[in-house]
């Protein structure tokens, strides 16, 4: 009885706290990710702005990173990705708006996830303490073994 008990607790732990644990990590992590792009967003939008850029020259990746030269003619407005791989135009003013309201988002959203990730570490923590205590509670249930001199 005991066996299976351990069993189901090792098995919970590996196939369903684990494997969660993991699959929110690797969310958040791509959470944080989008943060990094739309705050390096923020950041050229502002240089634009703070310096008064009418045109830029500047390098685009095409891909497998091949970089190829290019010329904005006008930074007045800018596409940026809103999700689902939906492009907007935008003014700069318009773009930092949606920025400041993606970026809350972002990070209310990263916030739920660690403290969903806190509570599966607890719940691993407690499966291993019971575990723990199941094994013990086997070990004294056998009978004592006598060696003789």
């Amino acid at each position: 009885m005991m066996d299976q008990q351990v069993l189901h607790l090792e098995q919970f732990l590996d196939e369903r706290l684990k494997g969660e644990l993991e699959r929110l990590m690797k969310y958040r992590e791509t959470l944080y990710e989008q943060l990094s792009e739309y705050l390096s967003l923020r950041n050229n939008i502002q240089m634009l702005k703070d310096r008064s850029l009418k045109e830029i020259r500047t390098m685009m990746n095409l891909g497998s990173e091949f970089y190829v030269q290019t010329k904005v003619p006008d930074t007045s407005r800018i596409y940026v990705n809103v999700g689902l791989g939906i492009h907007v135009e935008y003014t700069l003013d318009e773009a930092l708006t949606f920025l400041n309201v993606k970026e809350r988002q972002l990070n209310r959203t990263a916030d739920d996830v660690t403290k969903r990730i806190v509570r599966v570490k607890a719940d691993i923590k407690l499966v291993l303490q019971a575990l723990s205590e199941l094994m013990q509670l086997e070990d004294s249930k056998k009978p004592p073994t006598r060696t003789f001199q």
